[in-house]
This record gives C-alpha cells, sequence and structure tokens, in this order.
C-alpha cells in the first residue's frame, strides 16, 4: 500500500511539472519573436517628437547625435548637424524603417537616409567609408531608453526619447554651441590628475582623444560624444581603480567634472597668463571687442594708416616674433598689390595667476619705428594698453578668445582673438 501512495504522489508531482513547463513555453519561439519585434516597434513609434540617438559608426569612431522619429506609416525622419552634414549646416532626411528578425529583433534602414547611410557608405572616405551600422540588434527597450547594437560593426547605441517641447534644429544647435565651446583645432590638451600623476586627453576636435599617462609612450583612443551640458566617452574608462564615463561642463567653463567622480575634473589652461606667454599663436585685435576708450585711439590709428599711406584691409595683431625674440604689435596694411606690415616691440610679464602686465618699448622694426614716428594716435594707443590686466575667457578648456581686462580699471578693456 505504501508503496502505491509514493508511485500515486510521483505521478502527480510530474504532471505538475509538466503543466508548468507548458504554461512557460506557451508560445512557440516564432510567436515569441513577433511578440517582441511589435512591443519594440510600438516603443519607437511612442515617442511623439522621436529621439536623440548617440551614434557610434564603430567602437572606435567617433560619436555624433541623430535625431530620429519613427511613424506608424514605417517612415522614420532624421536630422543632424555635425561634420558630415552638407556645410557642417542642419539637415533632415527620411526613409522607411522595418523590425525584422533575424536570431532575435532587428532594427534595419531599408531604403537610403542620407543622414544615417553616410555612415555605412563605402565610398567616402578613401574607399573605405565610416564603417558604420544601418541595421542594428535591438538589445532593450522602455518607454524613455533604447539600446541598439550594430549588426555588424558591434557598436553600441543608445536612443533617448526626447521632450515633447523640444525642437530638434535647437537641441542639434546647443550640441554644437558646447562642442564649439570646448574644442577646436587650436585647442590644448586636456589634463586629469589622479594621485599625482597626469593623463593628457588631446585633439578633443576630432571627437575621439589620444589619451596618455603623461611620461609614458603608449597612446589610447578614447572616442566620446557631445553632449549639450558636455561629454559621454563610448565606453567606461578606468584610472588607477575609478570609472569614468560622463563628464559635464562647469558653470565657469573652466572644467569638465567627472559625474561618476565629483572630484576629478578634465582641465586645458590652469594659468592664462603662462598661457599666453609660453606659445607663438598670432592674435587679433577687434576695434567691435574692445571699450570704448580703446576703440576711439583704435580706430583713430585705421584712420590715420588710411591718410597717410592710402592704407586698405589694416590690421592690427599681436604675437611673439621669433626673429625678434620678443612679442609685438604688428600693424599690417595692403596699397595696391603691395602687403606692408610693421612691427613694434612690446613685452607680456606674468604678475599673478590669470595676471599679465604690458610693457611699453621704444624698439620696432624699420616699418614699425616709421609708423610710430608717423602715426600719432598708434603712439597713443601703445601707451594706452600698457598696464597691468586680469585676464579672463568663455572657457579655459579652449580658449580662442581672451580678454584683458585693466588692473586698475575694469571697465577699460580689450580682446585678442586666436587668429
Amino acid at each position: 500500500m505504501k508503496y502505491t501512495q509514493i508511485f500515486f504522489l510521483l505521478i502527480l508531482f510530474l504532471s505538475s511539472c509538466t503543466y508548468e513547463e507548458k504554461a512557460i513555453f506557451d508560445l512557440s519561439p516564432a510567436e515569441r519573436l513577433n511578440d517582441a519585434m511589435s512591443s519594440h516597434k510600438n516603443t519607437l513609434i511612442s515617442a511623439t517628437n522621436g529621439w536623440e540617438m548617440q551614434y557610434f559608426a564603430n567602437p572606435e569612431s567617433a560619436g555624433f547625435t541623430l535625431l530620429v522619429k519613427f511613424e506608424t506609416s514605417g517612415k522614420a525622419i532624421f536630422a543632424a548637424q555635425n561634420d558630415y552634414t552638407q556645410n557642417k549646416a542642419y539637415e533632415k532626411d527620411s526613409s522607411l524603417f522595418e523590425i525584422i528578425g533575424d536570431n532575435g529583433p532587428v532594427l534595419t534602414f531599408n531604403t537610403y537616409n542620407k543622414i544615417l547611410h553616410r555612415f555605412s557608405n563605402p565610398e567616402n572616405p578613401d574607399g573605405y567609408g565610416l564603417q558604420g551600422d544601418y541595421e542594428f540588434v535591438i538589445l532593450s527597450s522602455d518607454a524613455d531608453k533604447v539600446v541598439l547594437e550594430g549588426k555588424k560593426y558591434k557598436s553600441k547605441i543608445i536612443l533617448s526619447k526626447l521632450p515633447t517641447t523640444t525642437n530638434w534644429q535647437q537641441h542639434l544647435q546647443a550640441i554644437n554651441n558646447t562642442y564649439n565651446l570646448m574644442f577646436s583645432a587650436k585647442s590644448p590638451k586636456l589634463t586629469l590628475n589622479i594621485n599625482n600623476a597626469n593623463y593628457s586627453f588631446a585633439n578633443g576636435y576630432s571627437h575621439v582623444f589620444n589619451f596618455k599617462k603623461e611620461g609614458t609612450a603608449t597612446t589610447q583612443p578614447i572616442p566620446f560624444i557631445v553632449t549639450k551640458n558636455g561629454i559621454r566617452l563610448y565606453k567606461e574608462l578606468e584610472i588607477e581603480g575609478k570609472k569614468f564615463q560622463n563628464f559635464e561642463l562647469a558653470s565657469d567653463g573652466s572644467a569638465l567634472v567627472s559625474v561618476e567622480n565629483a572630484t576629478d575634473k578634465l582641465i586645458g589652461v590652469d594659468d592664462l597668463a603662462s598661457y599666453f606667454v609660453t606659445n607663438t599663436k598670432e592674435w587679433k585685435l577687434d576695434s567691435e571687442k574692445m571699450s570704448t576708450d580703446l576703440k576711439n585711439t583704435y580706430l583713430s590709428v585705421f584712420n590715420s594708416f588710411a591718410t597717410v599711406y592710402d592704407a586698405e584691409s589694416i590690421n592690427m595683431s599681436v604675437l611673439y616674433a621669433l626673429n625678434r625674440v620678443s612679442f609685438v604689435l604688428k600693424i599690417s596694411y595692403t596699397t595696391g598689390n603691395t602687403q606692408v606690415d610693421g612691427l613694434l616691440d612690446i613685452a607680456f610679464n606674468t604678475t599673478s595667476k590669470d595676471g599679465l602686465a604690458i610693457v611699453k618699448k621704444n624698439t620696432g622694426d624699420t616699418n614699425g619705428q616709421k609708423f610710430k614716428n608717423e602715426i600719432a594716435s598708434l603712439n597713443d594707443f601703445l601707451t594706452q594698453i600698457a598696464s597691468e590686466y586680469t585676464l579672463k575667457t568663455a572657457t579655459k578648456l579652449n580658449p580662442l578668445q581672451i580678454d584683458f581686462v585693466k588692473k586698475t580699471n575694469a571697465n577699460s578693456w580689450f580682446t585678442l582673438s586666436d587668429k
């Protein structure tokens, strides 16, 4: 009798397991895939103002922001403003999209779209293209975020739902403004100090940092994408046991502050005074970027040159002249087909962090001395700018313009712009 009861209980247990298995696998693999595809499509379409796509053509390439809206008709509308749009201006284009089954749900854009497909076009540049994808495995999706992986090149791509109030063109322009503020071909390398060791991030204008520990020869490419508020590295970077991926621009533009480690910062120029006196850039003076007192004298110089020398296309700039072993005020103009340059020596002496003194000298090249002797207002201008200054800039990450503000009179100032 006991064995009969045990056998009966075993049959009940096995039948119970069989029922649970049937409940779990109620749908066939094909039906489950179709449900997933339908769910992902509904999610993509549900964003009424579309998605921000942080697009990396491949895991080693620069990141660019694309905007995309999916419509129930099967049309996808893209927009972008980056290095690859025409004249680097705002562009829009549309194509068809579809979610297909291919060992899982795959998002494919199956008609040509000049915004997206230029990354996968093999013709440019140099016959290899940018090695980007236009088909993406859908790894996950919810109402606010979709994670994709390039089918061929395996780049992870994030789609974030755009607020309904976001204006597409203004949003992309804001990202470009942040990029232009932080990076240019002339911007200095950025530095991160961890445990008294410096790590440099160079060539940020390319959207791919050349990263290395200073004092070593090995460099590593670090792709990133610019956001409205800073940058996001393609993948986490671990340094001295700390992990970094997101950086936000400090409110004063002085640094990119790590989101993951708030005390760590990417810093560009620490001291504007030292930065200025240790490079050989040519800096342009512009009458529209100086206080009224200096502007009046500056314009008087220009008018005198036009009158005395029949000068046109008059320019004034500051640079370090290697042949004179001195900083100079350079005055250039054309008369007919001839260009004439003159140099007047001046000194820039550091006085403190972000502090400089301009000292007027009485020397210059032959033309410079001639100009000073024959144009009284030029001598007046030199006398006016001979003073101590506090230096300021929009961002020390990329100081393309430096404001010189007189320490004795904050209402007297001029700006030097990187030529």
